[in-house]
């Protein structure tokens, strides 16, 4: 019996049986057919999933820099009220000593002359 594997250059021998060189292009081909929308696919859709991702990063950065940014705003508004209110608060003060200033000036006064009377007899004066 001839050995037909042999005399056709075109034939491989796999274990045992053969494989025309034409059955394997066609398994390529088929091969190509079935798997390359897909391989294609993975190759795209890699890319536009990351474009995705990236996106919903850069979405979850401006939301987490919005809420940020709000925070400062209130914090900056309760600094403001704090500052005003420490400002009515020394305005007050300041006021307040103004006013005792006077009576403790208005005091002594009366006090240097209870002072002058008290010892004029002697015609000493004691200022204070």
């Amino acid at each position: 019996m001839p050995d037909h594997h042999s005399s056709n250059p075109s034939c491989t021998v796999q274990g045992s049986g053969y494989h025309d060189m034409g059955d394997l292009q066609d398994f390529r081909g088929h091969r190509a057919a079935l798997f390359n929308s897909i391989e294609e696919g993975g190759i795209r859709a890699p890319a536009y999933s990351s474009r995705e991702i990236h996106e919903h990063e850069n979405d979850q950065a401006m939301d987490s820099l919005h809420d940020r940014v709000n925070i400062l705003k209130r914090l900056t508004g309760d600094i403001h009220e704090e500052v005003e209110n420490h400002n009515r608060m020394l305005d007050r003060m300041g006021n307040d000593m103004d006013t005792s200033r006077g009576f403790l000036s208005g005091t002594v006064d009366k006090f240097k002359m209870q002072l002058c009377f008290a010892v004029w007899d002697d015609v000493y004066c004691l200022v204070v």
